[in-house]
């Protein structure tokens, strides 16, 4: 969205593997190779780290607007 600026996003999955959440991690643009970056590797890992904690308890990360059908949101 900005110039200049960079972002990569990771999904963070239940136990069901259904997304509940995403990671974002955003900076300035910069080139990287995949293949041999170790930032990448941690970043995954992190997020491992933390589906672990919500397949571990997902009550405490139950969404607040779980009960809401989304057929029945209405947006202006």
């Amino acid at each position: 969205m900005f110039e200049g600026v960079a972002s990569v996003s990771f999904p963070l999955r239940s136990s069901e593997d259904h997304c509940i959440a995403t990671i974002t991690i955003e900076g300035p643009r910069f080139q990287f190779d995949v293949e041999d970056n170790p930032l990448l590797a941690d970043w995954i890992s992190t997020v491992a780290l933390l589906e672990a904690e919500v397949q571990k308890d997902p009550a405490r990360f139950a969404s607040p607007f779980a009960e809401l059908a989304p057929s029945g949101l209405r947006f202006p």
